[in-house]
């Protein structure tokens, strides 16, 4: 009801809060929301013609890594619906939630981004004072690219197709249509 009151509106494009298409991970960004809920969401904004932009995000310290096949295995079911707009790694910004709480979500070594270093001629405490974005390490080390990169992959061909998808059905006299 919302998405028809938005669209009868003029509304034509939203971003929505779409971060992951999982519920566990959901769960750990804190997000209240579950991969079903979402997915829904994408489905409802395609059926008003309402474009939602949205992102999927990697690489938070405590997420499981299985994850990414059940995400990719959803991502392979709703290519009929818009992909992210973009994927990557979680960043470390300033006055997050994850930032404020860094030690408790399991970023450690926080530290200014590299790029800071070669802009100001400061040292590494005024830099963590000045800069908005933060680099760190993981406590088991994980390489987040690893496990994301079969998700990276297909998005990447979803992408490439998904206007060539099918996007609209017509019925007339009990036949369908498929445009």
């Amino acid at each position: 009801r919302e998405l028809r009151t938005l669209r009868e509106s003029g509304v034509g494009y939203i971003q929505v809060g779409i971060e992951s298409l999982s519920t566990p991970i959901l769960k750990l960004m804190g997000k209240g929301t579950t991969a079903l809920q979402n997915v829904a969401l994408l489905k409802w904004c395609h059926s008003q013609g309402t474009a939602a932009s949205w992102n999927l995000l990697y690489g938070l310290p405590k997420e499981d890594p299985a994850q990414y096949a059940a995400i990719l295995e959803i991502m392979k079911r709703i290519i009929h619906l818009r992909p992210p707009d973009a994927i990557g790694a979680i960043r470390l910004d300033r006055f997050s939630p994850n930032y404020n709480q860094a030690a408790q979500h399991g970023f450690l070594n926080v530290r200014p981004s590299r790029p800071y270093r070669h802009v100001y001629p400061f040292d590494a405490a005024a830099l963590s004072r000045l800069c908005y974005f933060f680099e760190f390490d993981y406590p088991d080390h994980r390489r987040h690219d690893d496990y994301a990169d079969a998700v990276n992959r297909f998005w990447h061909e979803w992408l490439g197709q998904w206007h060539n998808t099918v996007t609209h059905a017509r019925t007339s006299r009990g036949a369908a249509r498929i445009l």
